[in-house]
Parts: C-alpha cells; sequence; structure tokens
C-alpha cells in the first residue's frame, strides 16, 4: 500500500457482484484509498449520507434501482461528492429525464485500472477546483502564472515548435516549459497540478524554480519526473497531486524519448496516422517515491521529417458540449490528422478552434495547455 497517497479518501463502491467490487476495491487500496462496497441502491444511499465518502462509484445494473436513478436520487439530497457511474454501454443510451446535474464520470465495462485511475484523479481534482479563492488571490496567482510560463521557445533547428497556454477564469495549475540540455539536447515538460488559484499557483512557482535549476543536466525524459518527485513531494499535502509529460529530444539520431506521471497521453502523428504515446507512470504525489521510480516508463521515437507530436493537458479533451458530453481523445486524434500538412502553430491552433466549437460556450473550461512538435523536412 502507498501510505498517504491520497490519506483519509473515502470511496464507496455500490456494485450488486461481489467480485469485480472486491478486485476494484483492492486495486484502490492498493493506490492509498480506504473503500467499502456494497451490494443494493439502498445500502448504498444510506452508507453515501451517513458516513459521506469522498467519492461513490456506482454499478448503473443493481438489484433494487438503476444507478442513474440513484445517482439523481443523491444529488437531490445536496449530496455533494462526486459521483461515477460504470455503464455496460454508451451512456447516451441510459435515460437521464429528471437528472438535473449528470453523473461526475462514467466508466463502460470492460475497463482496466489504468483508465479507473484517470477517471478518479480527474474528479477529485474537478473537486478540489470548487474551493474559492478572493480577488487578492486569484491576482497573485495570475502574477505567479506569467512569470513562471515562458515567454518565448528557444529556436531549435530541425524542430518547428508552437505552444499555447489559455488559463481558466480562477487561474489554474497547468505549467510547461522547453529547453536545451548541456549535451545538446532538447527538454519538454508539460505539468497539471491539482486545485487552482494561488495555492495551485505556489506550487507552479516550485516546479519552474526546480527545472530551471536542473535543466541543463537532465539527460533522459525519466530524469525530469524523477527530479519533480524527489523535490516536490515533501510540499504536496495528502489531497495534491501532479501529472505530467516529459520528453527529451536527440538531434544526433533525431530520437525523442518520453516518460509520462498519469498525465493524458501524447498525440503522435506520422503520415496522417495518429495514435497514444502511453509510456506507464503514476502521477507525482507524497509518499510515493518508491512505487513511482519502479513503475516508470521511458518510450523512445523515431522523429523522423514531417512527425508531429502534440501534449495536451485534460483541459482540451475534457471541454464539453451542452449534453456534457466530452470532447474526448479520439475527436482530438481526428482533429490532427485533418491537419497534417501544416506547421506547428496551425496545427495546434485548428485542434483549439474544432475543440472550442464542440464545446459549450456556458461551460466554465478548465485550463487548456497545448505544445506542438513538428520535425521539419530534410
Amino acid at each position: 500500500m502507498n501510505e498517504g497517497l491520497f490519506e483519509m479518501k473515502k470511496i464507496l463502491i455500490i456494485e450488486s457482484v461481489s467480485m469485480p467490487a472486491r478486485e476494484l476495491g483492492k486495486s484502490l487500496q492498493d493506490f492509498g484509498y480506504t473503500v467499502e462496497d456494497v451490494n443494493t441502491g439502498e445500502s448504498g444511499f444510506n452508507h453515501a449520507v451517513t458516513e459521506n465518502p469522498d467519492l461513490v462509484i456506482i454499478d448503473n445494473n443493481l438489484p433494487d434501482i438503476e444507478g442513474i436513478d440513484l445517482c439523481k436520487k443523491l444529488k437531490k439530497n445536496k449530496f455533494l461528492s462526486p459521483i461515477i457511474i460504470i455503464t455496460e454501454g454508451s451512456e447516451e443510451t441510459i435515460p437521464q429525464k429528471g437528472l438535473k446535474e449528470p453523473p461526475d464520470a462514467w466508466l463502460h465495462k470492460p475497463f482496466y485500472m489504468k483508465e479507473v485511475m484517470f477517471r478518479i484523479r480527474s474528479v477529485l481534482k474537478e473537486s478540489n477546483k470548487k474551493e474559492k479563492a478572493t480577488p487578492k488571490d486569484n491576482k497573485e496567482a495570475k502574477r505567479i502564472r506569467e512569470r513562471t510560463l515562458p515567454s518565448q521557445l528557444p529556436e531549435i533547428k530541425g524542430l518547428d515548435i508552437f505552444s499555447l497556454n489559455i488559463p481558466s477564469m480562477h487561474t489554474g495549475g497547468d505549467f510547461f516549459d522547453v529547453f536545451l540540455t548541456n549535451e545538446g539536447k532538447v527538454g519538454f515538460v508539460i505539468l497539471d497540478v491539482c486545485g487552482k488559484g494561488l495555492t495551485a499557483a505556489m506550487m507552479i512557482q516550485n516546479v519552474s524554480e526546480i527545472i530551471g535549476s536542473s535543466k541543463e543536466r537532465f539527460t533522459a525524459s525519466s530524469d525530469i519526473l524523477f527530479t519533480l518527485q524527489s523535490e516536490i513531494a515533501d510540499f504536496l499535502t495528502p489531497y495534491c497531486f501532479l501529472t505530467s509529460v516529459a520528453a527529451i529530444y536527440n538531434p544526433y539520431d533525431e530520437t525523442i524519448e518520453i516518460s509520462r506521471a498519469g498525465h493524458p497521453s501524447p498525440l503522435f502523428m506520422r503520415e496522417g496516422k495518429v495514435r497514444e504515446v502511453d509510456p506507464y507512470g503514476i502521477f507525482i504525489a507524497k509518499n510515493t517515491g518508491g512505487v513511482f521510480q519502479s513503475s516508470l516508463e521511458r518510450l523512445s521515437l523515431n522523429f523522423e521529417p514531417d512527425s508531429v507530436l502534440l501534449f495536451h493537458s485534460d483541459g482540451l479533451t475534457e471541454l464539453k458540449d451542452k449534453k456534457r458530453r466530452n470532447y474526448g481523445t479520439d475527436r482530438l486524434k481526428s482533429s490532427l490528422a485533418k491537419n497534417n500538412n501544416y506547421n506547428a502553430e496551425t496545427i495546434a491552433r485548428n485542434c483549439l478552434n474544432e475543440a472550442l466549437l464542440f464545446a459549450d460556450p456556458d461551460y466554465e473550461m478548465d485550463d487548456i495547455t497545448v505544445i506542438c512538435i513538428k520535425k521539419s523536412p530534410n
């Protein structure tokens, strides 16, 4: 067990089939959560309102009530913790009449623990954002953000690089940087801190200082994430965590190495074909050093002429339309493929614009950060 990863975070699983619930519960316990499970909607409702868990996961196929109706009942009774619904198929096939507030996320069977952890991380992060900040705090957070993000990117022979960052209304926790190392390699990092406001901004300032003092010495993508884990973890509260993707481009053999710490997977495009690059790695959190280092993978790609690599924060893929459907990775992949022949700036802007056209303009979006790298033709 990873003690303290999410200290005192309680998850309630409401599922009729006990074996999957036990397996899911055991996996979540391994990640440091306190887990309890019940097998009926009635017992689940009573447990939720009396014990007030931090997160509830509900199977839609309960013996006494559909999960979506239990969700409706909980929200009607002012239950504030996030709710995830497990379904056999798409949520679009589930009647949601009378449901003023949809579930915070959906999981589709069969699912993998990587997906489960990503969903849990996302809804807990969204829950943390609801904390209010004073105008003075927001002003200071904005000032810190403007100081820590790069004002311009280095010019790298053979690479076309473009970045954009759109902060949310409350100044969130996205960070990115592009830098040169002593070996003549190029480092890239994109990072997201849970929460918003001044607390997140101060954490980003710490991250910026750590990267700034170490970047010339980095030789591998994993070095960047190891350094962040070892130097930032002590500043994290039990409820705070970071996700990140780091990369090192080697101009001598034209390869790019990527490591990932719980962050959305970068997209790699070659000859108009797009795929996710998803080396395994857990997010950066308190008291996870040994597990973090032993689980972190590195993946190397041949970065041939006209290849494209797109890093992004979850604010892009989690944009929602009026039906509260996520924009999602599949739509982003399709958008990227359509922009194969453009330069890095046009690719990034077109992908962003297509996502914003999908999104409900009244939806309060998260920070959006995009880094697009295109290998110049020979």
